[in-house]
């Protein structure tokens, strides 16, 4: 990670005496905005989110402000664009910064004809911007919910968890108090979790952690909760384990759990708020309810540009959506993930009742 971010901040350095020797050339302008975003990109891959994060608004930023310069006719000094882009960076990141690490709690009430209040965690990403101490803090106000039931919906662990950490963060949980358990589907970081700490055997020893803190493992399973309610987790779409590529179908996932034949409502877990029209439009399951989360809310506003443009109509960002019968929510995370910025929705503990 240092490596990355080493190198993230030398091409900002390289690209900022670029920008200064610009002469208002329209080439010159798209060529550097091409160059920035390309950088980024690179950053982004290099594991080093929040270089890319700030290099591509700085970059956005900066673009626009030459753009103007050279509409005015260069009448602006050279040096304006520069200058007025990293002002408005250094603001928009620290903003970016407090938001980020904030903790709410969000509500939604729902009609489904049985009564049942869930609480819902996300996308903790332990030990990126996001320790148990914080995780401490979500148990309290999940808790004072008095839950039902509890669910997580992936990305709890991330590459940076270290061995340590992943096995207090089960013992944390295991402080969760409500009426049915705590439920867990995996995300597409819990995966290869720890990595950048050698960890082997990941997940193995993930699921083997809950197991022994009364944390219920949903992968590619179901399970009842109460008389009204079934609880069906995935595991994620793109989830790296290679022995589970491939996901079950969620009409043999009841048959396996003897549920398929039944009148309870259907909730599943599925860490990609993803194809949620294919759900909607199931023919032999009724899906009542998709929980998720993933997308981190947007994480920062042009990020949510770019979800919107790329996912399908009918995945779900953030919040409550409805297609046709089926509802979906997407949880923002409890953590900004692996980057210290988010901007467009804060985190949260959701509370959903059911009614």
């Amino acid at each position: 990670m240092f490596i990355a971010l080493s190198a993230g901040a030398t091409i900002e350095i390289i690209l900022i005496f670029a920008f200064c020797t610009f002469r208002g050339q329209i080439k010159q302008i798209v060529i550097s905005g091409g160059i920035t975003v390309l950088a980024a990109l690179i950053m982004s891959f290099l594991s080093d989110v929040a270089g890319a994060m700030i290099l591509m608004v700085w970059g956005a930023l900066l673009f626009g402000f030459e753009l103007i310069r050279y509409l005015a006719g260069k009448r602006i000094n050279r040096f304006v664009p520069l200058i007025l882009s990293i002002v408005l960076t250094v603001i928009y990141f620290t903003h970016a910064f407090i938001v980020a690490h904030g903790l709410v709690t969000t509500r939604y009430e729902l009609d489904l004809g049985s009564d049942l209040r869930i609480a819902q965690i996300s996308d903790t990403h332990m030990d990126s911007f996001f320790d148990t101490d914080d995780l401490k803090k979500c148990v309290e106000m999940i808790n004072r919910n008095e839950p039902d039931v509890v669910v997580i919906t992936g990305d709890l662990v991330d590459e940076n968890t270290t061995l340590s950490d992943m096995k207090e963060t089960c013992k944390i949980l295991s402080e969760l108090k409500s009426t049915y358990g705590t439920f867990y589907a995996p995300g597409n970081h819990d995966g290869h979790w720890g990595e950048n700490n050698g960890v082997k055997d990941a997940y193995r020893k993930l699921e083997q952690e809950m197991a022994a803190n009364d944390i219920t493992v949903l992968a590619d399973k179901a399970c009842a909760i109460g008389d009204d309610y079934i609880l069906l987790g995935r595991y994620d779409e793109w989830f790296s384990n290679s022995a589970h590529t491939k996901r079950i179908p969620i009409k043999k996932i009841l048959e396996r759990s003897d549920l398929l034949h039944t009148d309870r409502k259907l909730i599943v877990l599925d860490h990609r708020p993803i194809n949620l029209d294919s759900l909607a439009d199931f023919k032999d399951v009724k899906v009542s309810l998709v929980l998720s989360g993933h997308t981190h809310g947007g994480q920062i506003f042009p990020v949510t540009l770019v979800y919107k443009i790329f996912t399908g109509k009918n995945d779900n960002i953030y919040g409550i959506k409805k297609i046709k019968d089926m509802y979906s929510i997407t949880s923002s995370g409890a953590s900004s993930g692996q980057a210290p910025f988010k901007n467009t929705v804060p985190n949260e503990v959701v509370i959903i009742d059911i009614k």
